[in-house]
């Protein structure tokens, strides 16, 4: 922008000089970063299997903000995690209750994957 302006004036002067001759008065700050780019469903998918504890902050922040715009996600993730505190702690005679649940949620994978470990 600067050396256009100095060329329509009559500057001779190359783009790589007026570069240089700038350089010391611009600011070293660090330029604003770009925003992050979406997480990516492997990333969520990943995240919703991954024991909250096991999460790096970022991660555990990013995911709260998926799950924040996403309330089926949100009750997905919820889902989830249950199904997995059960299964850590050994809580078998839980499941009826668990799915049950799960099909409350109105979720039909979910809903399909519940129907078919009462069944088994």
């Amino acid at each position: 922008m600067l050396w256009g302006e100095l060329h329509q004036q009559g500057s001779n002067g190359s783009y790589a000089s007026v570069h240089e001759h700038i350089r010391p008065w611009r600011s070293h700050a660090a330029s604003p970063s770009a925003p992050a780019p979406p997480s990516s469903v492997c990333q969520v998918t990943a995240w919703i299997f991954t024991h909250p504890g096991h999460l790096e902050r970022e991660q555990q922040l990013q995911l709260k903000a998926v799950l924040g715009v996403c309330p089926e996600l949100a009750r997905l993730s919820e889902r989830v995690q249950g199904f997995a505190r059960m299964m850590v702690e050994r809580q078998g005679h839980r499941l009826g209750e668990w799915t049950k649940a799960a099909r409350g949620k109105q979720i039909g994978e979910l809903d399909s994957f519940g129907r078919v470990l009462v069944r088994d």
